[in-house]
């Protein structure tokens, strides 16, 4: 049985800081927030939590929400 691989598609943080739209991958999110994943950080190819584990922190303990746009992932804080 051939089964077809999803599509891989960049995820990015949207957030509003003194009024300027930054926009940032996930990981670096992840790397700033180092105490939410049982991970070590030291190298970000086999050291960092998978970017699945990351979405599901930000969206079940830091109240973010998930839409795609144009074939990205953006992951913006609720109010």
């Amino acid at each position: 049985m051939n089964q077809k691989r999803r599509q891989y598609r960049k995820h990015f943080v949207e957030e509003i800081l003194n009024g300027k739209k930054l926009k940032y991958p996930i990981k670096k999110w992840a790397l700033n927030h180092q105490t939410s994943f049982n991970h070590k950080f030291t190298n970000s190819t086999t050291d960092y939590p998978i970017t699945s584990e990351i979405v599901a922190v930000m969206i079940k303990d830091f109240g973010y929400t998930k839409t795609e746009q144009n074939g990205e992932v953006i992951l913006r804080k609720t109010k």
